[in-house]
């Protein structure tokens, strides 16, 4: 006799196999996803399940987390089903109308890209795609963006340089200056909690990180924090890159992003896990042979879903 939380377990690890680079069912993802599931339960998690007889088909899984990972109070919400029982979509659909109210503009909800049915029901249940979780592989999406090239920061007068303590205040303030006004790009990204915990995490930890530098002047930041031993993904990281926008669409995230993965081979990540709504950044995905693994959806997402979808394999 199967459980909620065993439920929850299995479903979210059938979700997740789907993904090339997925880890698997092992004892380390299901002890991640219980323990997910025992947080959830002790902030008044939400549970609807769909049998088959015993086995669970579909769920819809929620609970208010007042301090995600991103430094905010967040409504996590996951859906699952088995894609070969089409009926469990009217479920999902009826539950997602059933707690409108409880899954409000604080929610954050990861839908699988694997299941195109499932994600028009949740759009139809007045979600949007607020961005794209992509995964891929470092030393195949290195060799993806070619040789080195230096050239577009030589043409603008920039170089890049390591980050030193001194660039902490600036490279805060330029993420603060780009997402605040547009949270479009990063719903938290210009959230005070976030910054702080930015500035924060970069005066423990920038031993990774760089900026581009106009003269004295900070100009953007490229970093690439490190995971070790992931659950999921195995040892992991992201590639962040943030410039001021006049510096957008000129040729320079290929140079900073080899310098950036260069240095996630060399620390030995075998997985790229990252989300993004930019386009350039979504284009580059592809170039880099990076599959996507899940959508972030919420209420007030800002853009149509061809926005995305136009750069979906």
């Amino acid at each position: 006799m199967s459980s909620p939380r065993s439920d929850f377990v299995a479903l979210r690890l059938a979700t997740l196999a789907r993904t090339p680079g997925f880890l698997g069912d092992n004892a380390a993802s299901r002890q991640r996803l219980g323990s997910l599931y025992d947080r959830g339960s002790d902030l008044g998690l939400v549970h609807e399940r769909l049998h088959v007889g015993d086995r669970p088909v579909a769920q819809l899984a929620f609970f208010r987390d007042p301090a995600a990972w991103f430094g905010g109070p967040v409504v996590l919400a996951f859906v699952d089903r088995d894609p070969t029982d089409a009926a469990a979509l009217a479920a999902i659909g009826t539950w997602l109308a059933r707690h409108a109210s409880a899954l409000d503009g604080a929610t954050l909800l990861e839908v699988t890209v694997h299941d195109r049915p499932l994600l028009e029901v949740a759009l139809a249940s007045g979600f949007g795609i607020s961005s794209v979780a992509m995964v891929g592989e470092p030393r195949s999406a290195l060799a993806a963006l070619g040789p080195p090239d230096d050239t577009p920061l030589g043409a603008l007068g920039l170089s890049v340089v390591a980050m030193q303590q001194r660039h902490v205040g600036h490279v805060v303030a330029l993420h603060r200056s780009v997402f605040q006004p547009h949270p479009e790009w990063c719903w938290f990204c210009g959230e005070p909690s976030h910054l702080r915990r930015v500035a924060a995490d970069l005066a423990a930890r920038r031993e990774h990180h760089l900026v581009l530098l106009r003269g004295d002047d900070v100009v953007g930041h490229a970093g690439g924090d490190l995971v070790q031993d992931d659950a999921f993904w195995g040892t992991h990281g992201g590639l962040e890159l943030v410039l001021r926008p006049e510096l957008h669409g000129r040729g320079l995230a290929r140079p900073l992003y080899r310098r950036v993965l260069g240095g996630l081979v060399q620390r030995g990540a075998v997985a790229l896990k990252g989300h993004s709504a930019q386009p350039g950044v979504l284009a580059l995905a592809k170039v880099m042979r990076r599959p996507w693994h899940a959508f972030d959806l919420r209420r007030d997402a800002h853009f149509a879903p061809e926005h995305f979808l136009r750069f979906a394999d």
